[in-house]
């Protein structure tokens, strides 16, 4: 029997990934297979290339791509947890 709800498909390319969060505590699999434990407002990355089908009670907060960098040029990143910033080059 054929299920009636509608999922959302993201649909990601090679360089690019989505931010997301759990809305309850679940577990999801990894890169590698194996099941992880998420906290609630936990944040994590999913990466491409694949399908992602978010399931019930994770957000995705937002689509990103990779930066290409030149060996001259940086960027700044900034750690979330501690607040650190340091710059990324090449």
């Amino acid at each position: 029997m054929l299920d009636s709800t509608i999922y959302d498909n993201e649909i990601l390319k090679d360089d690019e990934a989505l931010l997301v969060m759990a809305n309850t505590q679940l577990e999801t699999m990894d890169i590698n297979g194996q099941l992880v434990l998420r906290k609630a407002c936990e944040k994590w990355m999913e990466y491409g290339p694949c399908n992602y089908v978010p399931p019930i009670g994770v957000e995705i907060i937002e689509r990103r791509q990779k930066i290409a960098l030149d060996k001259n040029e940086g960027i700044y990143v900034r750690d979330t947890k501690s607040g650190n910033i340091r710059t990324v080059i090449g």
